[in-house]
């Protein structure tokens, strides 16, 4: 027999033990124990949504379907040095056009001084170099003493995320501070890249990392050794020795145990471009043209490109974007892509305002090898507070010659 839960009327009580049929009080008495019943429901269903609406916990009385936690957000960050943008579509690199695909590449503009110094300060800093002060590899004037780079914004936030940093260049490794929990340095001419991937590799399969750093030498060891060109062999096998290294790495992150849990923002960047004679280093076109490739679920919205091309200092605000970190505001000099607008067709006397390849960040009427190197010049906009100076008599405002 089938039990009876309490407060439930008995069959015998539902019918008329006379006639059979139920009796009119009877009736109303059991209409309002299922009415109580469905309030009380209904009241309890209520307290589990404002509940679940409180704590950002799914209802699950929504379809009966527990919410899909999100997914842990994780940084690679790729630093290929003078790997300039007109060799890649010359060049086969099966996985970097892989990454493109499942996001975008976009041209950029490198520091007006095209050394690795101050090129790669900005990259990791995220701010211009009148404010971090490099002008060369020699690194003197340098204020990256009294400004925090990329890992030193994540452990201020998120002391417990795992970070690491991995170079073969003496200049990113003893004149760039870094609060990186791993900090690992193998010398380029001893080693090239060997060593550095080896290590991400062993990083990316062995531990818990959530923002790692991994820079290559020998594309620029090649461009200054044989030309910056795809037509020279040398350089050309360069680029697709780095793409085969990389499909390494990112086998590596594909059997990670938790890979399906985790959201991987993949980030690449050169430092500058270069010449056929193996220089860069001069505030020219071909020394300047950079690139930024970004690849990941983040920024599938911008596969088609963005709106307005994207600077080195954007890099850091977009991975701590990326990671939810917050930072103080006039810290960085750039904006994260993750909120930068899809390209879309010009539209007149709504968005064809734009600033083209204006020097927006800085001024200067002195070549870069004179001491006053980063004067400001009346009416332009300073890099990194853009603050417009006005005119105040005619002979402040700066010349320029046509040719």
């Amino acid at each position: 027999m089938m039990a009876l839960h309490k407060g439930m009327p008995s069959k015998k009580g539902i019918g008329d033990i006379d006639g059979g049929s139920m009796s009119l009080i009877n009736c109303f008495t059991f209409i309002k124990k299922v009415r109580r019943c469905i309030s009380q429901f209904a009241s309890l269903s209520l307290l589990i949504l404002f509940v679940g609406k409180v704590y950002g916990v799914e209802s699950i009385l929504v379809d009966n379907k527990l919410k899909t936690p999100p997914k842990i957000p994780k940084v690679l960050l790729l630093g290929i040095d003078g790997l300039k943008p007109s060799a890649i579509p010359r060049v086969n690199t099966p996985v970097l056009d892989k990454l493109i695909a499942d996001g975008f590449i976009s041209p950029m503009l490198a520091e007006d001084t095209t050394w690795s110094g101050p090129c790669w300060a900005t990259v990791l800093y995220g701010v211009w170099r009148d404010r971090h002060g490099i002008y060369d590899n020699s690194f003197s004037g340098s204020k990256l003493q009294s400004i925090p780079d990329l890992f030193t914004h994540i452990e201020t936030a998120k002391p417990m995320l795992h970070t690491a940093r991995l170079t073969s260049w003496t200049g990113i490794r003893y004149n760039m501070p870094t609060a990186a929990d791993e900090d690992l340095y193998w010398y380029y001419q001893e080693h090239q890249d060997t060593e550095t991937v080896n290590k991400a590799k062993d990083i990316l399969s062995t531990t818990d990392i959530d923002v790692l750093f991994v820079y290559f030498s020998m594309v620029d060891v090649k461009g200054h050794n044989h030309g910056f060109s795809a037509d020279k062999p040398e350089y050309r096998q360069s680029i697709e020795k780095v793409d085969k290294q990389i499909g390494e790495l990112l086998t590596r992150i594909q059997q990670r145990p938790k890979f399906a849990d985790e959201d991987w923002l993949i980030l690449a960047v050169p430092d500058h471009g270069g010449t056929i004679d193996g220089q860069h280093g001069k505030n020219r076109p071909e020394h300047r043209k950079a690139w930024l490739l970004a690849s990941g679920h983040a920024v599938h919205h911008l596969r088609k490109g963005m709106n307005i091309p994207p600077s080195p200092v954007d890099i850091v605000p977009t991975i701590l974007d990326h990671l939810g970190i917050d930072y103080a505001p006039g810290s960085l000099d750039g904006h994260s892509l993750l909120e930068a607008f899809p390209v879309r067709p010009v539209e007149l006397n709504k968005n064809t305002l734009k600033n083209g390849d204006a020097e927006y960040d800085r001024g200067s009427v002195q070549p870069f090898y004179l001491a006053n190197y980063d004067n400001q010049v009346a009416g332009w906009l300073k890099g990194g507070k853009a603050v417009t100076r006005g005119y105040t008599v005619v002979n402040q405002v700066p010349l320029m010659s046509v040719q």
